[in-house]
């Protein structure tokens, strides 16, 4: 038995944020609280997206300062200016940091209680005000997911609140804001889409609804991220890119992701890596440590990424599959090494300690990871 669920309303294609006084109307909201990052707005989209609410009539305030990798005390802030000006609407433009701001804020202000108190599976009691996403780098996918990731400075952990709650009711995927996006994270932005797809794919929790999402992703991401990234303007490769992104996100927003991000959150965290990069980094080793468990299954991955897979063992397709990351990797100039960032040999076992206690990402790795199985890939990622 499979259950599936995702974000009611979708608007898809150039020029999609056109559509926004469509969904304003229908919501009947008075009060719009845009939420972006100061890249977004300097590339002018908020203040654009600003004045299509405001010819729907209903007032518009901009929060334009969430950080990349948003911390609690970030996400704390921001619910409370968008309550503090009584806004009945948020609307999140940018990457997954500006989105998953936006998605905690709408809840925090509808329901009296702490951020702290929602982190974890379904704690969040009750839906938030109403929302719209607007992705403007296709890699997270969180328009069509359950979850919010948020850091822990304190701690240096990152923090994972999932819930139905925090499914916004309109994402907006407009292929035409994307452009603007630079190449380095277009490259690991769209990395991060393909670490989705592959970990959705592979989750014990998989089933032939979020296969089909998967697979189909996979091929949109091995297509066209090469294309995007030597070409930022191809708009019609942008919208590949960033329907890949959305189906990966309906696929591991269902299926769940596994022991690539559980690694790459604690390498993320402690180093301050961007997300997709970590995630780059770690797909690999992942990969080489699983696939014992199903190699026809991860040997078709491979034939999504576009290798020639006939004539050879599910085996050897399951290797093909993990160097076809690695060339995908070196086609967009993406670090390989978490040494680059700063980690050590003496870290190792601190950092497998703290995956071990993600038990909840770990649950659906079709592997299981021990001490000395995490020890061992951080340090072939080292």
């Amino acid at each position: 038995m499979h259950f599936f669920q995702t974000t009611p309303r979708m608007w898809m294609g150039p020029g999609a944020i056109g559509t926004i006084p469509i969904e304003v109307a229908a919501m009947s909201a008075t009060r719009a609280m845009i939420i972006v990052g100061p890249n977004v707005k300097r590339t002018g989209y908020a203040d654009r997206v600003a004045g299509i609410i405001g010819s729907s009539g209903a007032e518009c305030g901009i929060i334009s300062d969430v950080e990349p990798e948003p911390s609690l005390q970030t996400a704390e802030r921001v619910g409370e200016e968008v309550k503090r000006f009584g806004a009945d609407l948020v609307v999140g433009i940018g990457g997954g940091s500006s989105l998953d701001v936006a998605k905690v804020a709408s809840v925090l202000v509808a329901n009296d209680v702490s951020l702290e108190s929602m982190i974890g599976p379904n704690k969040v009691p009750g839906p938030g005000i109403k929302s719209i996403l607007v992705p403007t780098t296709a890699g997270t996918g969180t328009e069509v997911t359950p979850v919010v990731v948020l850091v822990d400075k304190g701690e240096g952990t990152k923090k994972v609140i999932v819930s139905p709650h925090v499914f916004p009711d309109v994402a907006i995927l407009d292929a035409e804001l994307t452009v603007t996006l630079p190449q380095v994270a277009t490259a690991y932005s769209g990395m991060d889409a393909l670490t989705h797809a592959i970990e959705a794919f592979t989750s014990r929790n998989a089933g032939p609804l979020t296969d089909l999402l998967a697979a189909e992703a996979i091929r949109l991401i091995s297509e066209n991220l090469g294309v995007v990234y030597r070409d930022g303007e191809d708009v019609e490769a942008r919208d590949k890119m960033l329907l890949a992104s959305m189906l990966a996100g309906k696929a591991f927003g269902n299926a769940g992701v596994a022991a690539v991000h559980a690694f790459a959150h604690v390498a993320g965290a402690k180093y301050g890596i961007p997300h997709g990069t970590a995630n780059t980094i770690m797909l690999p080793h992942v990969m080489e440590f699983s696939l014992q468990t199903d190699p026809a299954r991860f040997a078709a991955i491979a034939g999504f990424l576009g290798e020639d897979v006939s004539g050879v063992s599910e085996e050897e397709g399951a290797a093909g599959m993990v160097e076809a990351i690695r060339g995908m990797t070196a086609d967009v100039g993406l670090p390989t090494r978490l040494s680059e960032y700063g980690m050590e040999k003496k870290d190792i076992t601190e950092m497998a300690e703290e995956v071990l206690k993600d038990e909840r990402l770990l649950a659906n790795n079709r592997r299981e990871v021990g001490l000395e199985d995490a020890e061992a890939i951080y340090r072939k990622a080292l």
